[in-house]
């Protein structure tokens, strides 16, 4: 799950809550505030009707004792010059009065009190007998004094007493009524009170939650976001110093994190790579100065081999001491070649040497190809055809002793033989010069082959002499 779209719903949510509880909260304070203006109209209204009904009902009560009081006077004066102003007074509350009960029972019936519209009922049945009386007590006095106006006192004294009796009722019906509505305004007080305080409740309760949800989101970005982020950039930043052993985060549920998770591996092997590529390239260049020094070491150990060689010396050689079998094998093969010539220059100069000392048995015995097979077999062949030479010539000589003596031993037959003896002495100078023509190729052949091959043409030449002596001997042994 993409932890951007968590957090944008979490975001939402979190706003949405704090926008229902902005909501709820501002509907149940608007609630809150119509009733409380609906309560304290509703007790403003009350407390106006309450004071009305209360100076209503005083004013019954003074309608009732004044129009006692007026018409007890008027009893007790009859009307004199003066006084007769008692009926007049007493007339105009009377007239009053049915207003005030009116407006009175308006209020009561307004403010729902039924025990007090009894009672005004009451006194409003009582008040016309009341003043009917008293009128009539009154006009007795006036006509004919107590003795016309004492029997009337006992009887307006009931009805007096039946008014009173209708006031106190209705007065204490006002005082029920006035205690009602107190403890009705206490109601509604306590009420108001309740629901101030259910909104407080409500307000902090409210603030409360958005603060936990808050809190909540603070602490899921605090304490895995930020762990995460920080536990990731602790990895990433070990890796680029170097430590390429650094134990990486797997991947998480969230799709950000898996992602930056999967780029911090991929930035590993990268760097696993790169490294690795290094230290291979570390080796490489190893190789490659340890193979210069060994070319360096080997093109100096076999100059000093073709220095020496060049003034004859083939003794020296190659070291063979390398790390680089490719440089071992060429130094092996220059060994073996300087062996090879060595080897083939000894034989060839013992040989020669050989020659050159009248020893016409040795030979070249080695195995050897290309020119020092042919140089060993010109060589032995120089050695051969010596030796067929002087073969020849010791069987020359052996016949020449022969010859001679049998000249010595017989003077007569050495004309005879003398014609006889020429033309062998000329088959054996032909011999001979056939035999010197061969010589001479041959040491032609050896001067070819290699320079060391002149003290075999030298040989050559000298056995050359030798036969040229031979002949003049011969020749002069001829002639003799």
């Amino acid at each position: 799950m993409k932890l951007s779209k968590f957090v944008v719903i979490g975001s939402l949510v979190l706003v949405s809550m704090v926008l229902g509880l902005v909501g709820y909260n501002s509907l149940v304070g608007y609630r809150i505030e119509q009733r409380t203006q609906t309560l304290f109209a509703d007790s403003i209204n009350s407390n106006r009707m309450t004071r009305d009904l209360d100076e209503v009902m005083r004013l019954l009560q003074l309608d009732v004792v004044q129009t006692q009081q007026w018409i007890t006077d008027i009893s007790a004066t009859r009307a004199l010059d003066g006084l007769d102003d008692g009926l007049a007074e007493a007339q105009a509350y009377a007239e009053r009065f049915p207003r005030n009960l009116s407006a009175a029972r308006e209020i009561a019936s307004e403010l729902d009190l039924p025990g007090l519209v009894s009672a005004l009922a009451e006194l409003e049945a009582a008040y016309p007998p009341f003043y009917a009386k008293g009128k009539e007590m009154a006009q007795a006095y006036i006509e004919g004094g107590p003795e016309l106006g004492n029997p009337h006192m006992s009887e307006f004294d009931e009805v007096a007493a039946a008014m009173s009796a209708a006031i106190e009722e209705m007065l204490a019906q006002g005082e029920v009524a006035f205690e009602q509505r107190s403890e009705h305004l206490g109601a509604e007080q306590m009420e108001l009170a309740e629901i101030s305080s259910f909104r407080n409740t409500v307000s902090l309760l409210s603030g409360f939650i958005i603060v936990l949800a808050i809190i909540g989101m603070a602490a899921f970005v605090v304490y895995f976001m930020l762990r995460k982020l920080t536990r990731l950039t602790g990895e990433f930043a070990s890796l680029a110093g170097g430590n390429l052993e650094t134990v990486l985060t797997e991947s998480s549920y969230w799709e950000e994190f898996a992602q930056l998770s999967a780029a911090i591996h991929s930035f590993r092997d990268g760097a696993a790579e790169i490294a690795k590529m290094n230290a291979d390239e570390h080796a490489r260049n190893e190789t490659t100065r340890a193979r210069a020094e060994a070319m360096a070491g080997l093109v100096s150990s076999l100059g000093a081999a073709v220095d020496a060689a060049l003034v004859g010396d083939f003794s020296q050689r190659v070291s063979v001491e390398h790390a680089d079998k490719d440089l071992n094998g060429v130094a092996g093969g220059v060994n073996n070649l300087l062996d090879t010539v060595e080897r083939g220059l000894a034989e060839s100069g013992s040989v020669l040497e050989a020659l050159a000392n009248t020893d016409l048995t040795q030979r070249i015995c080695g195995d050897y190809e290309g020119a020092f097979g042919r140089l060993k077999d010109d060589t032995n062949a120089v050695g051969d055809k010596l030796a067929d030479v002087m073969g020849q010539l010791r069987d020359t000589s052996v016949a020449l002793k022969v010859a001679t003596g049998e000249i010595l031993a017989g003077a007569n037959d050495l004309s005879e033989r003398t014609t006889k003896q020429a033309a062998t002495v000329e088959e054996t100078s032909a011999t001979m010069e056939q035999l010197s023509s061969t010589v001479l190729d041959n040491a032609r052949m050896a001067e070819e082959v290699s320079a060391n091959a002149a003290e075999v043409a030298k040989a050559a030449g000298e056995g050359g002499e030798i036969m040229d002596k031979a002949n003049m001997a011969m020749e002069r042994i001829t002639s003799s």
